[in-house]
């Protein structure tokens, strides 16, 4: 009966799914949208029948996929794409590490052209950010005043691989192994980007992924880090667990058996139930069954997402490349996968507009607009009162904050949903141009 039911439920899910969608009255582009069909809802409800909806069997799945994915020996989901930047330099930060662990007063050369879920992780470890100044075109930390950053405090190097374009990472490889420097690339937003024929966020000693739902692939909030060294892979997945014991946060199952429960971890604490023992300071940011489920299931999309962005941005970068005097179109470097998060735009200094002229038109004609990001993180009012310290002038990050903006290129995007974006740009920018 159970099957029965189940095969019935199936079929008029998919048939919900093969549904026409109804479209709006009103010209509405977003900057992202969210794409499930019957394959998420089904493996989510299958999950929701079972009854076990915390981390478990799913999860691991999920983290099985992705790290082969990525090509890495480890994965570990989290709840948010902040998380795994959290957990990622806590783990950094453990004594285990020795020497080379971040203490408080330590710095981390990071990006000023970020989400501050990338900055915030660094400052509640107690370490130093240090920010320098990105590359005018890809608008990535300059891989060159990275390295004239590091002093004698600096610990790690955070690069952010910024809305789909690589961070040159491998341009820093040898300084860092030189200096005894961890690397934490954030790739939050750069699912699938890649250097040459490799993943950015494998090159560091860990990655991080995010699977908000504005991003290439979602589990409506999670996240990711990927590690190849299995000592900081079994500290995240401590930290991440509220800092048990890592053969309890390695396989909560390990140590269901009375038997094998009751240890002495510690004098002070005697023969006590695994379970129960914590060893390191952590957190609760574990990732669901739910979530992961949706992540599987996405994952298996995610290069179909990736090409169907890359499709929209070429046909907006052809088309708006006559307005070049104006307004700047993103680039992709020759050794570079560019995924396109989103599709940024930067009003030019010499512009005879104003950024707010011009997203005020894109906005009243339902094109919406966002900042790139935090625009520069040194000048957010958070940033009052908080030890960190810049290197050189961030001439460029406020260029992106005065001026940048970005608008979408997801898959649900059609070609008249990109000719119309293109018509409402040309509306108001052959008015200049014909005055030139």
């Amino acid at each position: 009966m159970q099957e029965e039911i189940w095969t019935e439920m199936a079929r008029l899910i998919t048939k919900y799914y093969k549904l026409p969608k109804s479209k709006s009255l009103k010209q509405e582009i977003r900057t992202s949208d969210v794409i499930f069909d019957e394959k998420e809802a089904l493996r989510l409800l299958r999950v929701l029948l079972r009854g076990w909806i915390t981390q478990g069997p799913e999860t691991k799945q999920f983290e099985e996929d992705f790290a082969k994915y990525y090509g890495v020996k480890n994965a570990i989901a989290v709840n948010s794409g902040s998380s795994a930047n959290l957990v990622a330099i806590a783990s950094l930060c453990h004594e285990s590490l020795g020497d080379r662990r971040i203490k408080p007063g330590d710095e981390v050369v990071t990006s000023p052209v970020t989400f501050p879920t990338s900055v915030f992780p660094i400052i509640q470890m107690n370490a130093v950010p240090v920010f320098v100044d990105v590359e005018p075109d890809t608008l990535c930390m300059d891989p060159n005043l990275a390295i004239k950053a590091v002093s004698d405090k600096t610990k790690a190097i955070l690069p952010v691989h910024l809305l789909g374009h690589p961070f040159k990472v491998d341009a820093v490889l040898d300084e860092c192994k030189e200096r005894n420097l961890w690397i934490i690339e954030d790739a939050c937003e750069s699912h699938g980007a890649m250097i040459v024929n490799r993943k950015v966020g494998t090159f560091g000693d860990f990655g991080t992924c995010s699977f908000f739902a504005a991003h290439h692939m979602t589990t409506g909030e999670g996240g990711m880090i990927i590690t190849n060294d299995d000592h900081l892979a079994d500290l995240a997945r401590s930290i991440r667990a509220f800092g048990r014991v890592i053969e309890v946060a390695r396989d909560p199952k390990a140590a269901q058996t009375l038997g094998g429960r009751y240890k002495e971890i510690s004098p002070e604490l005697g023969p006590f139930d695994v379970r129960q023992t914590f060893d390191k300071l952590g957190y609760a940011l574990k990732i669901t069954d739910l979530q992961a489920a949706i992540g599987i299931e996405q994952l298996k999309k995610l290069d179909d997402f990736i090409e169907a962005r890359r499709r929209n941005a070429q046909y907006l970068l052809k088309h708006l490349q006559p307005y070049e005097d104006f307004i700047q179109l993103p680039v992709e470097k020759p050794w570079a996968k560019h995924t396109y998060h989103h599709f940024t735009i930067l009003v030019r200094e010499n512009a005879p507009f104003r950024r707010l002229e011009l997203i005020t038109h894109l906005e009243q004609n339902g094109i919406e607009t966002r900042p790139i990001e935090a625009g520069n993180m040194a000048d957010q009012p958070c940033m009052q009162g908080v030890q960190y310290r810049i290197v050189g002038e961030l001439k460029y990050a406020r260029h992106v904050r005065k001026n940048g903006f970005f608008i979408g290129v997801h898959p649900s995007l059609t070609k008249e949903d990109l000719e119309y974006m293109v018509n409402i740009f040309s509306d108001f920018l052959e008015k200049y141009k014909s005055r030139g």
